[in-house]
């Protein structure tokens, strides 16, 4: 069973890469404006974390220096430094609310 976020996640990707107004998406898939609209403000307000994160290969080379930091660029364009060796509990709440700004 689909949750009412996954539901509405859904229809808000499915509106933003289709090209019609609100209403007129609504219309055309029989969904509540209103509701549409409550939605969107929620979905937006949270952090935009996949479900499973992503493994992404990382090719390491001979290092020509010793590296303390690892920069993340985050999609909203800021930009963390985090220091290698740090727990992901102690910066991962901090980039995930970095990532809603």
């Amino acid at each position: 069973m689909v949750s009412n976020s996954e539901f509405w996640s859904s229809h808000m990707a499915a509106w933003k890469s289709g090209g019609l107004t609100q209403a007129a998406y609504c219309r055309r898939h029989a969904l509540s404006l209103p509701s549409f609209g409550y939605w969107r403000r929620i979905l937006r307000r949270q952090p935009m974390m996949p479900s499973s994160p992503a493994v992404v290969p990382i090719l390491v080379g001979e290092p020509e220096s010793v590296i303390e930091a690892i920069e993340v660029h985050l999609p909203n364009g800021l930009q963390v430094q985090v220091p290698v060796g740090m727990a992901a509990a102690r910066w991962l709440p901090t980039v995930q609310a970095l990532m809603t700004c």
